[in-house]
C-alpha cells in the first residue's frame, strides 16, 4: 500500500510541476523509480495479495477467526445517512465491502471446487483473481483504518488531533469514492450521502493542504532528501534564468 501510494504521489506531484517534474534535481525520477522498485523488490505486490487471502481464509476456516464486526446496519442505519464522512461510518463502510467480497470469494471457489471439479489452485489463481485482489486491498485498508481510529485518542495536542482527524476522514472518504460503483450497486448510500461526498472531500483537502509541510515534517524526513529546488522554494527557482537543471543543482 505504502509503495502504490508513493507512485501515485510521485507521478501527480510531477505532473503538476509541468516541466520542471521532468529535472532530475528535482528528484521526481528518482522517487517513481524507488516506487516502481518497492512494487516488486520482495515479491510483486499482486503476487502478495494472493498470500494475504490465502491467510486470511486458513485463519477464519481453520483458526476461528471471524471476519470484522460492524457497528451499525449498513441498510438499516448508514443508508440513511445525509453524510457518511464520519470516521465510525467509514470503517463500516469498508468493514462491509470486505465482508460482502469474503462471501462471494467463498461462494465461487465453493461452485468451482464442487460443481466444476477445479482444484482450489485453479480456482483462486485463475478464476476468482480479481475479487481476491479486491478482498486483499480492502483488508488492507480497513485495518489501516481501524489501527488510525483507534490510536486517535492518544493524542493530547487539540491541533494535532484535529489535523490527524481530517486526515484519516480523507484517507476513508478516498476509499469509498474510488469504489462507489460498489456501495451504489449495494444500495447502502442515501442520494444525499451521494452529493454531498465530493465537495466534503475537497474541503478536507483543502483543509489539509494548509498544513502540508507541517505534516511531511512529521515523517521525520531529512531535509536534504526531501526538499529539491522546487520544492524549497520555487519562486527563487524561477525567477532567473537557470537553464534548468544545471545551474539549479547548485541552490
Amino acid at each position: 500500500m505504502n509503495s502504490w501510494n508513493l507512485e501515485r504521489v510521485s507521478s501527480v506531484c510531477r505532473e503538476r510541476c509541468g516541466g520542471q517534474g521532468y529535472l532530475a534535481v528535482n528528484k521526481f525520477g528518482d522517487y517513481i523509480s524507488i516506487a516502481h522498485a518497492a512494487l516488486t523488490a520482495e515479491g510483486d505486490n499482486r503476487v502478495l495479495m494472493v498470500k494475504i487471502v490465502k491467510d486470511m481464509i486458513t485463519r477464519i476456516k481453520k483458526l476461528g477467526k471471524s471476519l470484522p464486526m460492524m457497528k451499525r446496519c449498513p441498510f438499516r442505519d448508514i443508508k440513511k445517512q445525509d453524510n457518511i464522512v464520519n470516521l465510525e461510518i467509514l470503517l463500516d463502510l469498508l468493514k462491509f465491502r470486505e465482508i460482502m467480497l469474503y462471501t462471494q470469494l467463498d461462494n465461487d471457489n465453493k461452485k468451482l471446487i464442487q460443481q466444476e471439479k477445479k482444484t482450489p489452485y485453479q480456482a483462486l489463481m485463475h478464476e476468482t483473481s480479481d475479487v481476491m485482489q479486491d478482498l486483499a486491498q480492502a483488508y488492507g485498508e480497513r485495518n489501516c483504518l481501524e489501527y488510525c481510529i483507534a490510536n486517535l485518542p492518544k493524542l493530547k495536542n487539540k491541533a494535532n488531533l484535529e489535523i490527524m482527524t481530517k486526515v484519516y476522514l480523507l484517507f476513508g472518504a478516498e476509499i469509498i469514492n474510488r469504489d462507489l460503483t460498489f456501495y451504489i450497486l449495494q444500495g447502502v448510500l442515501s442520494q444525499k450521502a451521494l452529493k454531498s461526498l465530493t465537495p466534503i472531500r475537497h474541503q478536507l483537502i483543502k483543509d489539509i493542504a494548509l498544513q502540508a509541510s507541517d505534516l511531511l515534517d512529521c515523517l521525520n524526513i531529512p531535509k536534504h532528501a526531501l526538499y529539491a529546488p522546487i520544492a524549497k522554494d520555487y519562486v527563487k527557482y524561477n525567477a532567473s534564468k537557470n537553464m534548468g537543471e544545471v545551474i539549479g543543482a547548485k541552490m
